[in-house]
C-alpha cells in the first residue's frame, strides 16, 4: 500500500466519522449509508487523482515495509506488567471463589 492509498483510506474513514456524526447515524443501517457515502468520496478522489495523473493509485507495495517501527510500539505502557498481573490474579480468585469451579 502506498502513501497515497493510506491517505485515501484515511479519507474514507474520516469522511465516513463526519458523515455518521453530522446525520446523527444510530445502528448498522445508518452507518453503513454512511459509509458507503464516504467510499464514494474516497473512490472519487482516486479516480480523479488518477485521470489526473494516468497512473494507477492501486499498489501491490507494502508501505510498512519501508518504515521503521514506531518507537510507541516498541516499549511497553509505565506499569503494563504490574497492571496485568493484578488483572490476571484478580480473574484466578475470582474463578476459585466461584460455585461452578468447585
Amino acid at each position: 500500500m502506498s502513501q497515497i492509498e493510506l491517505i485515501l483510506t484515511m479519507l474514507g474513514e474520516t469522511s465516513t466519522k463526519q458523515i455518521a456524526k453530522s446525520r446523527d447515524a444510530r445502528g448498522f443501517n445508518e452507518n453503513q449509508k454512511a459509509a458507503k457515502a464516504s467510499g464514494t468520496i474516497a473512490g472519487g478522489a482516486r479516480k480523479e487523482l488518477e485521470k489526473q495523473t494516468g497512473h494507477s493509485v492501486v499498489t501491490t507495495r507494502n508501505n510498512l515495509a519501508s518504515l521503521p517501527p514506531s518507537e510507541d510500539l516498541l516499549e511497553l505502557p509505565e506499569h503494563y506488567e504490574e497492571a496485568v498481573r493484578t488483572f490476571s490474579e484478580a480473574k484466578l480468585a475470582g474463578k476459585k471463589a466461584s460455585p461452578s469451579s468447585n
